[in-house]
């Protein structure tokens, strides 16, 4: 259960406006993507954003592996082919929402594989492990679909992003133009 080409849009939304960030990060995290690669690479912008510089193209790739390959591109052309790929801000939010899903779809199958692999053992057992793990993977959302915060996280979120728009040189935060 997955779909790179959503993983695909959603990054390069990012390395395009990175305003769309903020909308994005209490949404998913680097774990929800399928795709290695793209893992990675939102952990870098993540990392970057946070550190109050650009993730684009050009900042992101010297922390990929050089030698990379994706099918006949290079990781640069690659990125950059994300890049432009990428959509506005309210695309890139219900896109993010269908990667979150997709990222719980997987990790219910997870917990279903390891419920069958179990073979033997007390029932009771199993189910209450099972219970336990998919209600981790509830608990890890509010009722709005994003993943809980505690108020010091939610603080710093919102001081950040205040920081980042007052450094926009009075354009809009989240319009790419």
């Amino acid at each position: 259960m997955h779909d790179v080409g959503i993983e695909q849009i959603v990054i390069g939304s990012v390395l395009m406006d990175n305003a769309i960030f903020t909308l994005l990060s209490d949404k998913i995290t680097a774990a929800d993507y399928f795709e290695p690669l793209h893992e990675n690479i939102w952990q870098i912008c993540s990392d970057l954003i946070g550190a109050g510089k650009k993730a684009n193209p050009i900042t992101v790739t010297p922390f990929l592996p050089v030698d990379l390959k994706i099918g006949e591109m290079n990781v640069r052309q690659y990125v950059a082919r994300l890049c432009a790929s990428g959509t506005i801000a309210n695309d890139a939010v219900q896109l993010a929402d269908m990667i979150r899903d997709l990222s719980d779809r997987r990790a219910m199958q997870a917990v279903a594989s390891e419920l069958g692999k179990a073979g033997s053992g007390d029932p009771g057992e199993l189910a209450g492990w099972g219970i336990e793990q998919l209600d981790a993977i509830v608990a890890a959302r509010t009722v709005t679909g994003t993943p809980s915060l505690t108020m010091e996280q939610s603080v710093a979120r919102t001081v950040d992003a205040m920081a980042r728009a007052y450094q926009n040189d009075g354009a809009l935060t989240g319009m790419g133009y």
